[in-house]
């Protein structure tokens, strides 16, 4: 990811400058939870769900065989569908496919239900190719901003959340087949640029509204960020006189982290701005609750709920406490100010990110290991509990496969989903890390 203030890489109208040099891929992808989309992109059993039908699922760590061989270096688990970008810029996506959030041409892929991932097709209106940096996913639609700190999105536009205002006239070049799930008007595929006014280093996605955070640290926005707001689709700078490093997007609210704090803006209904009340903010405000000497390293945004994580290791939750998702144990009632996680006996150790999901929570530990806790059914939190109950408020390690000689996995990146879980973890020989 470009660092703030680091001029991006000029494009080059020749593809071959995006493919990098070729190397073996020494990553593998994991997935567990809810599967009934094909969001995790493995073959899994139906799993009861109630006498009326069935759900599929697993409920441990289980390798994404179709990626073998592919140098992931990130993953992106949307509400019920997922992402994966390579380190030559390539974009893999599977899941659920309504409004066509995965970026396919419909004249590539039209299948409501994409089971395995595949390649996505990315070209500039020239011809060249798109090499995606960053990626994320929102209710229904994608965003992802290339090497050269252009934004792109796609999927669903009824809220204006790509970004692209369309006209009666405007059209997919022919007639697209309009399936039962959304009107042809509310859909913009393939990717199209957003007009944004700088390079830009990362992008978020809320339900229906997009993020993009330049180079400078400014903040856009389009689409609808609260459900009180207008959706608007020419991207607007956010009110704030901050440099901000980092931006996590919940359904209806937006984290910021800039050196020293967090602020936060949008709908706190359930507490989720840690701002000492329930209730909306029209712009963003300092989070002052975290206690002296706090220094933020990372932000999470789950549907409902909030989370940071310091730079000694600290975990702090905030937000709706529903099924246990904020980790505080047995209580499970909302919170309105971040509360440290106390993972007593099962980590000793520092928390080195976070990833929130619609009701569960992912925290991946400095050495390498995955905790997870909240809503307690589908798998999503990858591991048994042993109260049969749907919330779980205690965090938990989860265990991938065993490996033959003494290597172990060590995982690196996390995404919790609305109710499927990503990693990506290496081998490694060290006897530390399982």
């Amino acid at each position: 990811m470009t660092e703030a203030g680091e001029a991006p890489p000029a494009r080059s109208s020749s593809p071959a400058s995006f493919t990098g040099t070729a190397r073996v891929a020494t990553s593998t992808v994991f997935a567990w939870g809810c599967g009934e989309d094909g969001q995790l992109g493995v073959a899994c059993a139906p799993v009861l769900v109630d006498t009326a039908s069935p759900d599929y699922a697993i409920d441990a760590p289980r390798a994404i065989e179709t990626l073998d061989g592919v140098d992931v270096v990130a993953v992106v688990a949307g509400s019920r569908n997922s992402l994966a970008t390579t380190r030559d810029g390539a974009l893999y996506a599977w899941g659920w496919n309504s409004h066509r959030t995965l970026g396919y041409d419909w004249r590539d892929r039209d299948e409501l239900y994409v089971k395995m991932p595949d390649r996505v097709r990315m070209e500039i209106d020239d011809g060249g190719k798109v090499c995606v940096r960053h990626a994320a996913l929102g209710g229904w639609h994608a965003v992802c901003v290339d090497f050269n700190g252009d934004v792109w999105a796609w999927g669903g536009n009824e809220h204006n959340q790509i970004g692209v205002a369309r006209t009666n006239d405007d059209t997919y070049g022919g007639d697209v087949p309009n399936r039962d799930w959304a009107e042809v008007r509310s859909m913009v595929s393939p990717g199209r640029r957003v007009a944004l006014p700088m390079a830009m280093r990362m992008v978020t996605c809320g339900g229906v509204s997009s993020f993009a955070l330049s180079i400078d640290g400014r903040v856009y926005e389009w689409g609808q960020t609260t459900e009180d707001d207008e959706p608007h689709a020419e991207p607007k700078q956010l009110k704030c006189d901050k440099h901000v490093l980092e931006i996590a997007a919940g359904s209806f609210h937006l984290l910021l982290r800039t050196r020293g704090e967090v602020l936060s803006y949008g709908n706190g209904m359930y507490g989720q701005l840690g701002l000492g009340a329930t209730g909306a903010s029209a712009e963003p405000c300092v989070i002052d609750t975290f206690g002296i000497g706090f220094a933020p390293k990372s932000i999470a945004a789950g549907g409902w709920h909030s989370a940071c994580v310091t730079a000694g290791g600290l975990l702090y939750t905030w937000g709706r406490g529903e099924y246990g998702r904020l980790g505080l144990g047995d209580d499970c009632k909302d919170k309105v100010t971040p509360q440290i996680v106390n993972l007593g006996d099962v980590e000793e150790t520092f928390v080195d990110a976070v990833s929130l999901g619609g009701s569960h929570s992912v925290a991946l530990t400095s050495e390498g290991h995955v905790l997870t806790w909240g809503r307690n059914t589908l798998g999503r939190l990858g591991r048994v509990v042993r109260d049969p109950s749907p919330a779980c408020g205690f965090p938990g390690r989860v265990i991938f496969p065993p490996l033959p000689g003494g290597a172990q996995w060590r995982v690196s990146e996390i995404s919790a989903g609305g109710r499927h879980t990503l990693a990506l973890a290496t081998k490694t020989l060290s006897s530390s890390v399982a």
